[in-house]
Order: C-alpha cells, then structure tokens, then sequence
C-alpha cells in the first residue's frame, strides 16, 4: 500500500536558505577560531584532572601520595557542606522615612490645610497674656481662649496625621516584608527541586581543580503524551512494526493472508494517528540548575573569564545521543546525515606503568571523541548552544550541519542575560584563565612524590645480603645458599670440614636509611600554605602544637576559606537573583501559592529591573560551609539581653508622653543590628502600636473624668 511505502521511507531534507546556511558558517568559524585560541587552557585541564587522580606520572618504583585529592575535599566539605541561606529582604526604596520626617510631613500638610482656612498654623499661634494670679479661665481674653483653642486643636490633628501615616508606612512595610518572604521562599523552594547542593559541589570540585566551576540556570518546559496514551502508541507502533515485516517477507502477492494483513495495516495506522492526536501535557516544568564542565563552555576572545558577563557571545557545547536530537528536533535521519558523530572516550584510570611522563592534549579534556560508536554502543552528535549578548537571542546549531537547529529566539528576559555562573578560585590579573590550586601546587606534589619514591627505592635495596666462599664448597652446596629464602637455615658441607663456616660466609654491608634525606614535612608546609589548610584536618600531626600555636593556625585557615567562600556565595548571589527574575517572568499566583500557601504575596514585576526596586536578595555569609558554632553562639550571647532589654523599654515607652524616645531607640535598634553581621529582620522584633490608647480627661470637676478615672460618681 502506497502508505505503508510512505512510512517506511524518510522524506528528503527541506531546502536550507543560503542566507541562513552563511550565517550558520559564519558562527561555527567564529566559535572553533574561540576554541582554538583556548586549546593550552583545556590541554591544562586534562592535566589537572590527571593530578587529581595521582597518575600523571608514572614508571617503575614510582610512588603517589595523591595528596591533591585528599585537598580537595576537603575544602570542598568546607567550602560547600549544606545550600546556604537565601536573604530577601525589601529594598532601601520601600522603608519608611525615619521619625523626623513623618512628623514634618504631618505638619506640612496640616499647615496646608490651616492656611486654606485662614487659621494659625502649627506652633505659630501669637503669644496669648495670662495673669498667673487669677484662678483657671479667669482673667484670660475670649478671643485669646478661642485662639488657644483652635491652636490645640490644630496641633491634635498635626499629631492624628502623623499617627495615620506612621500606620500607612508600617502597613506597607508589612506588605513590602511579605512580598520579600514569599520570594525567598520561592528561591529556596526551585532550588531544592533543582537539587542545587548537588550540582554545587560539582561546581565548586571543578574550580579547585581546574580553577573555574560553571552552573547554569534555565527554566524548562517539557510537554509529553499522557503515560498512558504513550504506551498504547508503542503497542500499536510495535505491531505494526511486525506486521510490515511480515508483509516484506512474503514475496508472492497471491499468498494466504496477504489481504488479511493490509487490512490489518489499514486498522492499525488509523489507530496510531488516533493515539498520536492526543494533547500534550506538561509533564516538566521548573527552575533546573546544571553544572556545566570548563571545556564545555567557550567565552569569545578578549574578555576575561571573570569578566564573562561582558563577553559579545557564549557557546555551550552538549553531546547527546543521535536518535535524542533527532527526536528533539524533529529531524530524520536522511536530514541528520551529514551531523558530525562522536564516541563516548573510555575512562582509564592509571597510566601505563612503563611511561615515565605522560604527554597531555586539549582533546583529552574532553569525555567524548570524534567518530561512530563501536558495535553496540551509542552514537552522540554535538549540540552548541549560542547566546549572542548584542542581538539578544540564543540559537541552537549542530557540529556538522549547515542549519539551524533552533532559529535564534530571544530568552527569558534579565538583567544578566547570560544563565551562566562562574566560580573562579584564583583568578590572576591580566590572564584569561584563572589558575587552578592544582597548577600551583604540582610541582611541589610531584617533588613530595619523588622524594617518595626514592625513600621506597632505598628501601628495597637494603635487603641483607651474605657473600659466600663458592670456592670452598661444591657447586651443588653453594646452590643450596643461593636459593635459600630469607631466614631459611640451610645446611652446606664445605670442602673442607675443618674450615670455620665462619670464613666462608660474610655479611654485604648495604646503605643506611637517613630519615632527614627523605623528610617531606617542609613540602607539606609548602603545599598546606599554598592550598590554606591547616596540618590537622588533613588527619595527621607530625609536631605537637602549643594551643596558641592551634588557634593561629585555625584562624589562618578560617581566613583563607572565608576568602574563598565569599567568592563562592557571590556566584549564589548572583544565581539567587537570576532565579527570583525569572521566578517573577515565568510563575504565577497559582504557581507561588502552590509552594508558599495561601498567604502568598506576589506583586506584578513590570520586568527584571524592578526586581531591584523591591528586594534586596543575597546569601547569608557564611551560610554555604560547615557552620562555626562556637562563634554563633558567641555572638548570639552578645547582641540577645541587649535585644530584649531594647524590646521591652521600646514597647514601654510606646504609650508614654515622650514617644519619640522610642522611635529614636529603634533607630538604634535597627543600625546596631544591621552592624552586628546578622541579618535579622528587626521589623519582626520590634513592638509596634496597633492603636493609640485613648486620652482620659483630667479635670477632677468633671462627671466623666472622675468615672474615666475609676471615682464613684454621685
């Protein structure tokens, strides 16, 4: 049947426009110019890597200590042990002008209000004369009375105004604050799903071996049948798999069943288009964090790695397996032809015990190889993902093809536009590349392992050894001496029975073993410094330290790793904000509610960069290695009696006739606490007034005072 032809035969490749096919050229010659110019950076990497395994030379008799790994991670334990705490506080634009300026406010208006009415404003009401003689309300002038009047009635609304917008900004403060949690809990949320810690610990293992760890974030969307409409279409796709071979298999038209099984052909195809009609679902959909190998990811020429951000272009390089890419792009495999194939590389672990030094290329960094796989295995193509900063677009491209594999599409828009994060170690000024603590440290590890091996060459050449008379014993006698073992007693018969064995036999003096020769303590020294570790977290103590000596050499190392876990939770802060900007593009109300609850709030973001305007998101210091307790408790015992006693006399003197004492210990409250390193948020700590207490009259001639007042009225 002319359909069954149809779907056994792939149609031809659509005609590429030579426009499209030039600037495809153009940008794999623009790229492969790029990696060229980086190919000693990568050739680096092979051999770093080759450190860190401890087989980057080899021979007989050689000795590696492999102390780069045991280095590494521990670092790695301390530099990432646990996801760090995000902090996503309401910006500088949201908080509430300070006591002073409210007040002012209050008073501007109210004075403009006044001066409409033709009425004194605040605290400029003349000066009314009073006989301090005559009793209360006696000889005072009525129209100074009414005056006095107005003026305090003018200054009870100045004070009511500066109540109500004391209430307005504390309010929006409470908005600004629940807007800021929901979105930290958002962060933290995608990136528990995303599995960060994972992928963090990856990023931060490459860094301090080959000097950068890259992470990539990207929100995905991937829709797919529904499950079970996806295994009736692979039953159906399965038999009619078998019944066009068994229609192949039968050459004579006339035979028994053929029309049976066209038919059958028919049934099943009408099936299948049925099945396949279904409506996808959305069966992924995320913030995904990725960690991306260094020689993977190709930065255009001319910028620095750590200026990245600045780069015009960056290229990702991703293998995948072949019937993969087809299927993602829907290709078939006459238009997948001319994709250039590569093979997963196999891992050996070891040189070869006779190569005394291993040569290295930039080929080698590299997991997989150009060619087709071997019989069985699988064949991958070579997916390079273009993000092009100065058009604003991302394009998808195959090695090999002349074509677009995604048309150049513009991303999620933010402030960064690049998804990708670097963490560099130790970056060096005016060099491309940052340099890996392995570079700096192998010529110190190679000479510790020489100084190995040859403590373990002079070993095995001081084995005792005794010469022997042959002459005085027969040939067969002095075989027997030859192949004794070590400590076997054997027994000769010289030549002459009367000769002492004394004479025949004499110890071969060997070389004595001079333990200062073969010290390596002063390279470990070098090598601990150049790394910042301390002697005992590598778990050995070769001299004794006093515990000043200790808590120097602790604090030494909590310098240097506090150094590099700040560049560390830079990189997390950067990735934090890139995650809450495309959170704000791509999640919904629903979505928010879905993870926080019902108590969500999500305002509208207008774009990436009002994300500013509103919070303050960055990781809490500290908070991405192994927590120091004992200093948290410290500082904790230091800054809570002084919190409390600041709370209680704050909430004291809320309602007293000084406030304003209050309002200025706050602001005393909120700058000690922001100096004291700890990012708590005082605005859940401090007392704040839901109402003013209501004002009791005074006069003890008044029936309502003397009841306000608790006095019995007659």
């Amino acid at each position: 049947m002319n359909t069954t032809e149809n779907l056994a035969t792939d149609p031809k490749p659509a005609d590429i426009p030579p426009s499209e096919a030039a600037e495809v050229k153009a940008l794999f010659a623009r790229i492969e110019a790029a990696r060229k110019h980086d190919d000693p950076a990568r050739k680096q990497y092979a051999k770093n890597r080759r450190q860190a395994r401890g087989d980057t030379k080899r021979g007989e008799g050689f000795v590696s200590a492999n102390l780069v790994a045991t280095y590494i991670e521990i670092l790695e334990a301390f530099l990432y042990a646990r996801d760090p705490d995000v902090d996503v506080l309401p910006s500088r634009s949201t908080q509430p002008p300070d006591m002073e300026a409210l007040r002012d406010t209050a008073q501007m208006m109210v004075k403009q209000a006044t001066e409409a009415l033709g009425l004194p404003p605040p605290g400029m009401a003349p000066p009314i004369p009073v006989d301090p003689m005559a009793p209360v309300g006696i000889g005072m002038d009525p129209a100074a009375m009414a005056q006095q009047l107005v003026q305090q009635s003018v200054e009870q609304q100045a004070l009511q105004q500066f109540e109500e917008l004391k209430a307005a900004y504390r309010k929006r403060q409470r908005q600004n604050a629940a807007e800021a949690e929901t979105m930290e809990l958002v962060i933290v949320a995608l990136w528990r799903l995303a599995g960060l810690k994972k992928r963090a610990r990856k990023c931060v293992r490459s860094a301090l071996t080959i000097g950068v760890g890259w992470l990539k974030g990207s929100w995905v969307e991937r829709t797919a049948a529904d499950p079970e409409t996806s295994g009736a279409i692979n039953d159906a796709q399965a038999e009619l798999d078998n019944v066009k071979r068994l229609r192949q298999q039968i050459a004579d038209e006339e035979a028994i069943g053929g029309d049976e099984h066209a038919a059958k052909i028919a049934e099943l195809e009408a099936t299948l288009a049925r099945l396949q009609a279904a409506p996808p679902k959305i069966v992924q959909r995320g913030f995904m964090v990725d960690f991306i190998p260094g020689e993977r990811l190709q930065v255009a020429v001319g910028v620095e790695l750590e200026d990245y951000l600045e780069s015009p272009w960056i290229a990702e390089y991703c293998y995948v397996r072949k019937d993969a890419a087809m299927a993602e792009f829907g290709w078939t495999k006459e238009q997948m032809g001319s994709a250039q194939l590569y093979r997963a590389v196999d891992v050996v672990i070891g040189l070869n015990d006779s190569a005394e030094v291993c040569d290295f290329n930039h080929d080698e960094a590299n997991a997989y190889t150009k060619g087709d796989a071997t019989e069985g295995g699988d064949s991958f193509v070579c997916i390079i993902e273009v993000w092009d900063r100065e058009r604003g677009t991302m394009c998808k491209l195959v090695e090999g093809m002349q074509r677009y594999a995604v048309p150049p599409v513009a991303p999620v828009k933010t402030t960064r536009f690049y998804p990708y994060h670097l963490l560099p170690i130790t970056p060096i000024d005016g060099q491309r590349h940052p340099q890996s603590l392995v570079t700096g440290s192998s010529e110190l590890v190679d000479e510790y392992n020489r100084i190995g091996s040859a403590e373990a060459e002079h070993r095995r050449r001081i084995k005792p050894k005794t010469a022997f008379n042959a002459g005085g014993m027969s040939a067969q006698e002095a075989s027997k001496l030859e192949g004794g073992a070590v400590g076997e007693m054997v027994g000769v018969r010289p030549t002459n029975p009367m000769q002492p064995i004394g004479d025949l036999l004499h110890p071969v003096v060997y070389p004595q073993l001079d333990p200062a020769l073969y010290d390596r303590s002063r390279i470990v020294a070098e090598i601990e410094r150049k790394w910042g570790i301390q002697e005992a977290l590598s778990g050995s103590v070769s001299v004794a330290k006093t515990a000043t000596e200790a808590d120097i050499q602790q604090s030494g190392f909590q310098a240097r790793t506090a150094s590099r876990r700040d560049i560390l939770e830079d990189m997390l802060s950067d990735l934090a904000r890139y995650t809450a900007e495309v959170a704000a593009a791509k999640m919904t109300l629903d979505d928010v509610i879905h993870i926080v609850g019902p108590d969500a709030a999500w305002p509208d973001f207008g774009g990436p960069d009002e994300l500013a305007l509103f919070f303050n998101i960055e990781i809490r210091a500290g908070t991405s290695g192994k927590p120091n307790q004992k200093a948290e408790r410290e500082a904790w015992a230091e800054i809570l009696p002084l919190a409390e006693q600041t709370i209680q006399l704050i909430g004291q003197l809320r309602y007293s006739p000084t406030p304003e004492i209050a309002d200025c210990l706050e602001q005393l409250f909120r700058e000690t606490l922001a100096r004291s390193g700890d990012r708590l948020d005082p605005n859940k700590l401090i007392p704040q007034t839901v109402g003013q207490p209501p004002i009791l009259p005074t006069d003890p001639n008044d029936p309502a005072a003397a009841a306000a007042n608790g006095a019995p009225v007659a």
